[in-house]
């Protein structure tokens, strides 16, 4: 196993996470935004969109792709770890595969458009190229940074990933002033460059990973896993990430757009720009280092499980009810403080408003995601989200658009619910009910608030 934690030391590693994580997004971000804005005024209107459209797809390609190992990482950390075969049987091969689905879609367009005679705009052989080695480099990145924080090494992880964004941009813009202008293959080569930068970073800590294991297969908490195991909870847990996109800001957008029009997402725009930052900040800070927190008390007892959970709970609850309450002010100063000044719409923030809560309410699940990924069980939180996601994109074609984002609070929160008594039913675990009661109180008060501005 490596690196044995006793379990009175495990909250300073939880807290330690977390501090680092939350200093790398926070970091990260600032310094992408830096860049981004910069960039939007040093080039083309088409060419910002091409770069952003490339980066997105890139992402997506990746995320969809993925299959749910990444995640899956967190359920077997303890039985990876096991022993120096575990780590090579359940981890490497897993990569090995993983590169082999990634690299085969991009050939088999790349291969599809030449031989049908097909060209996608503005994308030349070299992009093409450049894009089939990031969609592989950016892949195996993103699979070593989870491993390495699943083990605690947020310091390491988070000092990398800035250091790297820092990287990318110096190149970017060294590129920028040689040329004397920004294109897309300019964009893709700094990218490309950092990203095996970090991999070569990273293979060096995963390495350490290694070597460091001490052989425990011997003991019965690390039983060999079945070819069917990981490919069951691989699928539920891709199967969960689907069904989740649903709730994200930019799917409910697009599906907003087509409803109600594009005059209706232009409301939601700067909304989403700045709960997209604070969501990611949640889920970032809490999402895996949970996950690192839980999966070490796996085969412990009970109330070590449950004092584990409640610190997981505890923490992410008491985050989140500091930013609704945060959100919640800044749209109340906007409607009384600066309406006169700036001539806001009230429906248009009363929009933005619930919308803001309605992305935010989906940081409640965090840790029971975690924890049900864990427990290998987080099929159940995948049925929930499919009937929730069903109900709620079928209010959109019968409801005005703040009554369904007041219906899609709402029905986060039943789910919430639903989802924390079948954790006690099945799992024996309790969710604290102080935070529990305190997360929805917060929620339920600042909605109140706002329906209330709305009647005014």
């Amino acid at each position: 196993m490596f690196k044995k934690i006793k379990l009175s030391d495990l909250p300073n590693y939880f807290y330690f996470g977390i501090k680092w994580n939350a200093f790398e997004v926070i970091t990260y971000q600032i310094i992408l935004i830096l860049h981004q804005m910069i960039l939007f005024y040093a080039c083309k209107d088409i060419t910002y969109g091409l770069i952003a459209t490339v980066f997105s797809f890139i992402y997506l390609t990746i995320a969809i792709l993925n299959l749910g190992l990444d995640k899956s990482l967190t359920t077997f950390f303890k039985t990876t770890t096991a022993s120096k075969e575990n780590f090579i049987r359940y981890f490497l091969y897993q990569l090995l595969l993983q590169i082999l689905v990634v690299a085969l879609l991009p050939s088999v367009i790349f291969f599809l458009a030449k031989l049908f005679g097909f060209g996608i705009p503005y994308l030349t052989n070299l992009d093409f190229i450049l894009i089939f080695f990031i969609l592989i480099s950016e892949s195996i990145r993103k699979t070593f940074r989870a491993f390495a924080q699943l083990a605690f090494l947020n310091n390491q992880t988070a000092i990398l990933e800035i250091v790297s964004v820092i990287i990318y941009v110096l190149i970017f813009w060294l590129i920028y002033f040689i040329k004397g202008c920004a294109d897309l293959t300019n964009a893709l080569i700094p990218l490309l460059i950092e990203s095996l930068i970090s991999i070569s970073i990273l293979s060096l800590i995963i390495n350490n990973i290694y070597n460091s294991i001490i052989d425990e297969t011997a003991d019965p908490k690390y039983p060999n896993l079945t070819f069917e195991e990981i490919v069951f909870n691989r699928f539920t847990i891709f199967a969960n990430q689907l069904t989740s996109l649903t709730f994200s800001s930019n799917f409910i957008l697009t599906v907003i757009a087509f409803r109600y029009g594009l005059k209706s997402v232009a409301s939601l725009q700067l909304s989403k720009n700045v709960v997209n930052f604070l969501y990611l900040l949640l889920e970032k800070t809490f999402g895996i280092t949970s996950g690192s927190l839980l999966t070490r008390v796996k085969d412990d007892s009970l109330e070590v499980k449950q004092n584990s959970y409640n610190l997981s709970v505890g923490s992410v609850y008491r985050s989140i009810a500091f930013i609704l309450i945060l959100v919640g002010l800044i749209f109340i100063l906007l409607f009384f403080l600066f309406n006169d000044f700036l001539n806001f719409n009230f429906d248009k923030i009363m929009e933005g408003y619930l919308f803001a809560f309605a992305i935010l309410s989906n940081t409640l699940f965090i840790p029971q995601e975690q924890l049900l990924i864990v427990e290998e069980k987080i099929y159940y939180l995948m049925f929930i989200n499919v009937i929730s996601a069903i109900l709620y994109y079928l209010s959109l074609i019968l409801l005005p658009l703040k009554i369904t984002l007041i219906f899609f609070v709402s029905l986060r929160l039943l789910s919430l619910k639903s989802i924390i008594t079948l954790t006690k039913a099945k799992l024996k675990l309790k969710t604290l009910f102080a935070n529990i009661i305190g997360a929805v109180a917060v929620l339920m008060l600042f909605l109140s608030v706002g329906l209330l501005l709305n009647c005014l």
